[in-house]
């Protein structure tokens, strides 16, 4: 191995995703606690 993968569009995209979902779990998790 003598160069890192290369990231494709796919791979930032998944990523971006995740990150999404991550912080709408948040949000509505966070809406569903009685303040």
């Amino acid at each position: 191995m003598t160069n890192p993968p290369k990231r494709t569009k796919e791979d930032k995209n998944d990523s971006f995703d995740k990150t999404t979902l991550e912080i709408d779990n948040v949000l509505n998790n966070g809406a569903r606690v009685p303040l």
